[in-house]
């Protein structure tokens, strides 16, 4: 963290967030679905830090309760593809064949559909519900996960300690989560924050 100043700011901003939203009781005393009559209040009214929308609710209260799910989503749908894609990506990588083929042949099924467009065609057949949407993006979402940490884990096993570990004897699972992993954990943390990013961008494009 030393020396980081972007990376403290934005660990503060998104902690404020955090508590903001999480203790949206606490923060907002309006119902965020409640309509009002006064409608289209200006920023800074009184009892409307942000003002009102065409329906009177409070901008504030919806921003924080709205805030819940993209929140949940951020690191619920993007949680569960990164641990998934990686242990995907991981397995492929140190096996090799045939394993490692067969595993990445179906991440490139799944690469061939427009991303867009195949989690439209999950929703449809599911359903409209927050839950959906989760399944929706874990059902596409970790193959980008899984390329990019068989690639890392390909190139991990070129690296004299993984080598070493080989020739002692270690167990698989020791070389992939002792040796392995922490030098493929680091991209895929950093592509999901991308990720994340863009699935709350895809959910709020569903609803």
């Amino acid at each position: 963290m030393r020396g980081r100043l972007a990376l403290i700011v934005g660990l503060a901003m998104l902690s404020a967030i955090i508590v903001l939203c999480a203790g949206a009781p606490l923060f907002a005393h309006y119902d965020p679905n409640a309509f009002g009559s006064n409608i289209l209040a200006k920023p800074f009214s009184p009892g409307h830090l942000l003002g009102t929308d065409n329906f009177g609710r409070d901008i504030w209260t919806r921003l924080l309760y709205g805030g819940r799910y993209d929140l949940s989503i951020a690191f619920g749908a993007t949680g569960v593809c990164l641990v998934f894609g990686l242990l995907w990506g991981m397995l492929a990588g140190h096996f090799g064949r045939p394993f490692g083929t067969l595993a990445m042949r179906i991440v490139d099924l799944v690469f061939a559909f427009p991303f867009t467009v195949l989690v439209i065609a999950i929703m449809s057949m599911l359903g409209s519900s927050l839950l959906n949407i989760f399944v929706a993006l874990w059902l596409v979402s970790w193959v980008a996960y899984a390329r990019i940490a068989r690639g890392r884990t390909v190139e991990a096993n070129e690296f004299g300690y993984v080598t070493a570990a080989r020739a002692l004897g270690f167990s698989h699972l020791r070389i992939i989560f002792r040796h392995t992993l922490p030098t493929v954990l680091p991209a895929c943390i950093i592509f999901g924050m991308v990720d994340a990013v863009g699935n709350v961008t895809l959910a709020a494009s569903l609803s």
